[in-house]
């Protein structure tokens, strides 16, 4: 076959969500099956192998890569490791306890906790990402959140307050780039996700 008549190279877009259990990988399966070249980004060697294992499997190009919302540098080099960024999928979970608990028997760790893997982690991958996509004029960041971030309920103290902090700082980076052609979207998700922890 002579140079002219060889296929040229698949394109692919690219994905870079953080999250590689549960909703992450859920995630990152379905844009593989649909070609797509997905960067599963986690603190864990080993999950983000697994998944990047299984989106090549379903049809996609995988790739894992150990990165750390609170460490912005990591988050930097796996967005200066790629050509390019088309969308990036915010899927954390910030851990700890299930159920409701009143808020002044709430331990201070709950606010915490939320705080850093939510709040400060998507900061952190907003000015990692977006300036990315401001410059390619193109692009999409989706901030997957919980009904907190719409509407309060007893009980609830500590997720309601980061996830309406969560959803306003996301609607700030709407309102600044969509002149620049990057979309920008919080994406509420009601319902327990399946998981180890919820069998």
């Amino acid at each position: 076959m002579s140079s002219d008549q060889q296929a040229s190279p698949v394109f692919r877009p690219t994905l870079f969500v953080i999250g590689a259990r549960s909703l992450g990988r859920a995630i990152a399966l379905h844009f593989g099956a649909q070609g797509w070249r997905v960067v599963t980004g986690a603190r864990t060697q080993a999950d983000v192998q697994a998944v990047a294992a299984a989106v090549t499997a379903a049809g996609g190009e995988g790739k894992g890569v150990v990165c750390d919302l609170s460490r912005p540098e990591t988050l930097r080099a796996v967005v200066d490791a790629e050509e390019r960024i088309d969308l990036c999928v915010a899927a954390q979970t910030a851990g700890g306890r299930f159920g409701a608990v009143p808020l002044v028997d709430m331990a201070d760790e709950d606010l915490q906790r939320g705080f850093e893997g939510y709040l400060k982690g998507t900061w952190n991958l907003l000015r990692a990402v977006g300036p990315r996509m401001l410059a390619a004029e193109r692009g999409t960041f989706l901030q997957i959140g919980t009904s907190s971030g719409v509407r309060t309920k007893a009980g609830y103290a500590a997720l309601g307050a980061v996830q309406h902090g969560l959803r306003a700082l996301v609607q700030v980076a709407a309102k600044e780039w969509r002149q620049q052609g990057v979309h920008v979207a919080y994406l509420p998700i009601d319902g327990q996700i399946e998981s180890e922890r919820s069998v």
